[in-house]
């Protein structure tokens, strides 16, 4: 599966937002874009979290607190995300932002 694989409307302020985790079994190579769709200065925060999306740790954050001006598009490429269902594990993007924002997820899954 390749091309556009997640994309979700980020409207909730200063909550964690599920983005995109791998179908079972597949692993992937994403890219993120973000896009700030106020008029106002946004913060945003980036986790790949391996658990779920509300319960993100200090070492699950790849960006954090990053100011994205109006109007202006966040990319954040080759992140890797993986679905072992025989071990429990999965990689989940999240993102939280002080404002709403529209959060694009396109790649490569195998």
């Amino acid at each position: 599966m390749s091309g556009k694989l997640a994309g979700v409307y980020v409207n909730t302020p200063n909550t964690n937002t599920k983005i995109y985790t791998p179908p079972d079994g597949k692993t992937g190579v994403v890219t993120l874009s973000i896009c700030n769709l106020t008029t106002q200065s946004v913060k945003i925060r980036v986790a790949i979290n391996g658990q779920d999306n509300v319960n993100v740790g200090n070492y699950d954050w790849i960006e954090f607190d990053f100011q994205l001006d109006p109007g202006n598009t966040y990319e954040r490429t080759g992140i890797v995300l993986f679905n072992n269902t025989t071990g429990g594990t999965a990689n989940t993007l999240v993102v939280s932002s002080t404002g709403n924002v529209a959060a694009v997820v396109w790649g490569f899954v195998q």
